[in-house]
């Protein structure tokens, strides 16, 4: 199985996300339904870790992810779009604000990849 994973581009950046699920998967139980709320769970997860770790704006940020995954089917970068997730900083402040937007841009792009028609 994981050879298939393995030499599929579309599945590697899902391999983690599958491995998980069959270490974890019941036998006698309905894999698809399980498959979907293992999905969801983690999706949850990396969600809320992404927010904390970037200090990003939660409504903001899921609604962008919802319209990503729903609507465009990719991950927007143009305009003032990731500038509308990130927290508020000074001018003046040494943050640099370039860094954490491509920051968070890499990370909302391998977000998307991982969960990206497995929904």
């Amino acid at each position: 199985m994981m050879k298939v994973v393995d030499s599929s581009p579309n599945l590697r950046s899902k391999k983690e996300l599958i491995e998980a699920f069959l270490n974890q998967v019941n036998l006698n139980a309905d894999a698809s339904n399980e498959w979907h709320t293992f999905v969801n769970i983690q999706l949850e997860a990396d969600v809320v870790k992404l927010i904390k770790t970037y200090n990003l704006k939660e409504t903001e940020t899921r609604v962008y992810l919802e319209e990503s995954f729903n609507d465009y089917g990719q991950i927007r970068t143009n305009g003032t779009t990731i500038d509308n997730l990130l927290p508020p900083m000074s001018r003046f402040s040494n943050g640099n604000r370039d860094e954490l937007k491509q920051n968070v841009i890499d990370a909302l792009t391998t977000l998307f990849d991982r969960y990206y028609g497995v929904l």
